[in-house]
């Protein structure tokens, strides 16, 4: 912190980076990928979150840091997954509160759809990035193999949605209500 002295820092961004150190690196120049290359191989696990392709153009995609490190764990988060109509758009959490249906849950009767008081998506995605990796992990320490792990921020918020989405399909609608619960199907205490 000695850097920092004399500068004002967002408390939300202390609380999300307390203790943690950082290195700022130009991933475009072989310096940078060659420092990366060198981190790589005391890492447990290397994440990247750009659009597919971008990890592949930076040198820094599964298929060419595997060879460096066979036992890697590698995360690679996306919006949308790595292939598909909306691969390469941007993923961006209050996008995908609207596109996924989410918004529709929250809110009172007659309002038009609104996002969850939290980053709902980015904070499901990181955890279910976080499952995936300790999953991965644990295979490796049975068997010496490294894993891909893709998780992508479409899919997670699609998933939280299961009971909504079961009951469209068997034809209920749902409807917000005027009354001020979490959610339109169960009332609370649930």
């Amino acid at each position: 912190n000695a850097g920092l002295q004399g500068k004002r820092i967002n408390v939300a961004f202390r609380s999300l980076n307390g203790n943690k150190r950082s290195l700022a690196v130009d991933l475009k120049s072989s310096a940078g990928r060659d420092l990366v290359y060198k981190l790589l191989k005391d890492a447990d696990v290397f994440l990247q979150n750009y659009r597919p392709g971008v990890a592949d153009r930076l040198g820094l995609a599964y298929e060419q840091l595997r060879p460096l490190k066979p036992n890697l764990v590698y995360v690679s988060m996306s919006g949308y997954g790595e292939t598909g109509p909306y691969a390469k758009l941007p993923g961006q959490d209050l996008l995908l509160q609207a596109m996924s249906g989410a918004m529709l849950s929250t809110g009172p009767e007659g309002s038009p759809p609104m996002p969850a008081g939290q980053f709902l998506v980015d904070a499901v995605a990181a955890h279910s990035a976080c499952e995936g990796a300790v999953a991965a992990l644990l295979h490796r320490e049975r068997t010496g193999e490294g894993q891909k792990v893709e998780v992508n921020m479409l899919d997670v918020i699609v998933t939280l949605q299961m009971q909504e989405l079961s009951l469209f399909l068997a034809g209920a609608e749902q409807k917000r209500s005027a009354q001020p619960h979490a959610h339109s199907f169960i009332r609370a205490p649930y």
